[in-house]
This record gives C-alpha cells, structure tokens and sequence, in this order.
C-alpha cells in the first residue's frame, strides 16, 4: 500500500535539536549531511531520513540502532534485511516529501521558479513532450515543464537506475489524469499531487492504487516523536 509523507521547514530549527536529531543517524550518513555547505540542505537531508526512520519504526517495530540503510549500484536508498519494504525520498525548498511502498517506488517534488528551461528541454525531452510544452499558452510552459520533469525523475527513481537512464530515452504522456510511459517495457502508473501552488509533486510506482491525501507531519511532530529513535528494547 503506497503511503506519501511531506514536511514543511518553515523555520530555522534550533541548533540543539537539530543536533540531537543528527544523532539518530549513522556515522557516514552524518558525516554525508556535514559536507553539505547550504544550512537548508542540512535541514532536508536530516529530516529525510529521520522521516523514513520513525516510519520504519513503527511499521515493523524495529529499533533505530537496528535499522540500517544502504545504496544499490546506482545510488537508490533501501533498507537492508527486510523484503517488500520500498521508499523514496525528495526535497526541494521548504518541502521534504517521502514515499513508501510494497513495490519500487520514486517521489519527486521541485519548487517552481524562473529558470531558463529551453536549454534543459532541449537536451533532456523528447521531441512529443518538446511539442507539446510549446503547445501551451506562456503562461502554463512553466508550471507544464515542472510536471513533465519530476515526472520523469520520478520514473526514474522508481526504477532504481538513477542517471544510467537517460532522460531522453523514454517519454511521458500526460493527458489529462492519464499518464504514461511510453519508450520502455517498464509499466509504471504516475500520480501527481496539489502540495502547494508553488511545487510540483509526482509519485511513480508499480502499483495504482496511490492514496487520496497525503499525510503531514510538522517538524514539532516528527521532533516529539524521537522518543522512537530513542527505544532500547522492544
């Protein structure tokens, strides 16, 4: 059953919090959120996987100090040991999304911002979804060329195989609620998802049956539940 999670930063977290939550990690991947040099890039890393952690958590009744999260060959995130347990992470701006599933899954959220897309469009679409983002008014190119892009990085996610695929390969339809990919015999269904008027959100899995609402959590919410991470015994 998929499952989505979103958070908000809204705010500096305190430096005493943000240190504690950071302890709940593993040393490298600690030592990972410590070489990033943008303070909000550290805030989205950390509760990220702090996140999938308290969701593990209470979804297998594991402990923290048991739980341990490893990369396959390309760089995806699962977690070692246990079987039909998948989840994909994303963040962009003020929002830290996460997706969990039975099956491989991906998530991808972008903020909506003023960039010059043509160039990226050039080398990353194909030429359908090259038409038809032209095809709209200049007042939808923007928001249209978000949608297509994290529908693609979500695809690709969801497969596992990170940049190894190239963007260009295959191609996503979107006509109205239908959405498919169309250049691969990777059958994936997509659902896109209203988070806030300035984001982008898309979610690929191998099963449709996504959830209406997603669920949110406030930094005060996932902070009071470390008691989770803090758990010795079962």
């Amino acid at each position: 059953m998929i499952e989505i999670y979103a958070t908000k930063i809204n705010d500096i977290i305190e430096k005493s919090k943000y240190k504690k939550l950071l302890s709940y990690l593993s040393e490298e991947r600690i030592k990972k959120i410590n070489r990033l040099v943008r303070l909000n890039d550290k805030y989205r890393s950390l509760l990220g996987e702090i996140l999938v952690r308290q969701i593990i958590i209470n979804k297998f009744n594991m402990l923290n100090s048991d739980i341990k999260i490893v990369t396959n060959n390309y760089g995806k995130p699962y977690l070692y040991t246990i079987n039909n347990f998948e989840f994909n992470i994303s963040h962009s701006g003020d929002w830290v999304v996460c997706a969990i599933d039975e099956s491989p899954i991906g998530i991808d959220i972008e903020k909506i911002q003023s960039i010059n897309y043509l160039d990226i469009v050039e080398r990353f679409f194909t030429k359908n979804e090259c038409r038809f983002l032209n095809s709209k008014n200049e007042y939808e190119k923007l928001g249209y060329f978000f949608e297509l892009w994290t529908l693609k990085e979500s695809y690709i996610k969801a497969v596992g195989k990170g940049l190894s695929i190239p963007l260009n390969s295959f191609e996503i339809s979107v006509i109205g609620d239908n959405i498919e990919v169309i250049g691969t015999n990777n059958k994936r269904y997509f659902k896109m998802y209203n988070i806030d008027y300035c984001y982008k959100l898309s979610v690929c899995s191998k099963n449709k049956a996504f959830p209406k609402k997603i669920v949110f959590k406030s930094f005060s919410e996932i902070f009071n539940d470390r008691y989770l991470l803090e758990r010795k015994n079962l």
